[in-house]
C-alpha cells in the first residue's frame, strides 16, 4: 500500500496540501490574496519597484522551498538567505546564473576568469527577474551544491519588514536506518549511510570514515552530509 504524501499546511489558511499543490495554491489562497492587497495598500510609492516575487527553489523532488522576495532585494541578500537556511558550512563561493550571465557575490577583481568575467550579484531583482522565469544557484565550486530557482508569479506590493519571507518547505525526510531501519539521526559524510545513533558506532565505511567520527546530522538540507555542514540556521519570518 501506498504511503500518503505528507502534507504542507499553508500559513496563511492552514490547510494542507501536498509537494506539488502548495506552489499552485498560493496562487489562489484567498487569505493570502487578502494579506497581499494590505500590504499594497500600506507600501510607499517613494520606496521604489513595487513588486514582490514568488519563487520556488529546488533540489531535486525532495528538497524545496518556496519564497517570496521584494523586487528591491539584491542577489547578494537571496545569496544571504540561501546561505543560512540551507548551505553555510565553510564560507564558499557561490554564483547565481540567470540568462545566461553570471552573478557573483564575491567578485574578484583580479583573477584570471575563463571567458566572459561575471557581474556583480549587488544588483536588485526587479533587473533580472521576471514571472516565469528560471535561473541557476551554485553554492561551493568544490562539492557543489547545485538549485534551480523558478519565478511563478509576480504582484504589486512590499514586504514590510525582511526583504525575504518564506512560504513553505518540504517535509522533514523520514531517512531510516540502514543498519536496523528505525528512524535515520545521521548520515556518513563519506557514503552518504543513515543510520541511527545506536548503530553508527558500529559503521566501517569503505571510503574512510569508522564510527561516529564519521557522521553528521540528519537535517532537512542538500547539504546534508557534505564538506562541513552542520545544519540550517534558524529563519525568522516577518
Amino acid at each position: 500500500m501506498t504511503a500518503e504524501p505528507i502534507k504542507v499546511e499553508c500559513i496563511f489558511c492552514r490547510k494542507g496540501y501536498d509537494s506539488k499543490g502548495i506552489a499552485r495554491h498560493f496562487l489562489s489562497c484567498r487569505e493570502k490574496k487578502l494579506r497581499d492587497e494590505a500590504e499594497a495598500k500600506a507600501a510607499k510609492p517613494a520606496r521604489g519597484d513595487q513588486r514582490v516575487f514568488l519563487i520556488k527553489i529546488s533540489d531535486g523532488p525532495q528538497y524545496w522551498l518556496i519564497i517570496e522576495a521584494n523586487a528591491g532585494t539584491t542577489l547578494i541578500d537571496l545569496d544571504k538567505f540561501l546561505r543560512k537556511i540551507w548551505l553555510e558550512c565553510c564560507g564558499h563561493l557561490s554564483m547565481f546564473k540567470i540568462n545566461g550571465i553570471d552573478y557573483e557575490p564575491t567578485l574578484d577583481k583580479e583573477a584570471d576568469y575563463w571567458g566572459e568575467p561575471p557581474e556583480s550579484a549587488n544588483i536588485a531583482l526587479g533587473k533580472v527577474l521576471g514571472k516565469g522565469l528560471s535561473f541557476d544557484y551554485e553554492y561551493d565550486f568544490g562539492s557543489t551544491t547545485y538549485l534551480k530557482l523558478k519565478v511563478i508569479d509576480e504582484r504589486v506590493g512590499q514586504l514590510p519588514k525582511n526583504s525575504v519571507r518564506l512560504l513553505a518547505r518540504n517535509p522533514e525526510p523520514d531517512d531510516r536506518c540502514a543498519g536496523c531501519n528505525q528512524k535515520a539521526t545521521l548520515i556518513c559524510r563519506y557514503c552518504g549511510e543513515t543510520a541511527c545513533d545506536t548503530c553508527a558506532s558500529d559503521h566501517d565505511c569503505e571510503e574512510g570514515g569508522e564510527g561516529d567520527e564519521a557522521f553528521s546530522d540528519l537535517v532537512n538540507s542538500p547539504r546534508m552530509g557534505v564538506c562541513g555542514y552542520n545544519g540550517p540556521a534558524e529563519w525568522k519570518n516577518d
